[in-house]
């Protein structure tokens, strides 16, 4: 089992959310995304310094790499990106 802060997972992982950390205000903009605990993600582009760019059921769309620091996630496998 592989953990790490969502900033810091490469491209092309599938990858569980863990946990959510940080200031109320932070955790509450985490939130608005959906973006939960035991949520799946594939990360498209891991754009570092700059946004994440992730892949769920309804979509890709990019998470600001201040939010990314402050989510912990598990990395369950590796995705073939079309």
């Amino acid at each position: 089992m592989l953990i790490l802060k969502l900033s810091e997972v490469i491209d092309g992982s599938v990858i569980l959310i863990r946990s959510v950390g940080g200031s109320e205000d932070i955790k509450r903009r985490i939130y608005e995304l959906k973006l939960l605990p035991h949520t799946k993600l594939i990360v498209v582009k891991n754009n570092k310094g700059s946004y994440v760019v992730v892949e769920t059921d309804n979509g890709k769309f990019g998470i600001p790499f201040d939010l990314a620091e402050n989510i912990e996630v598990e990395v369950v496998g590796v995705s073939v990106l079309k």
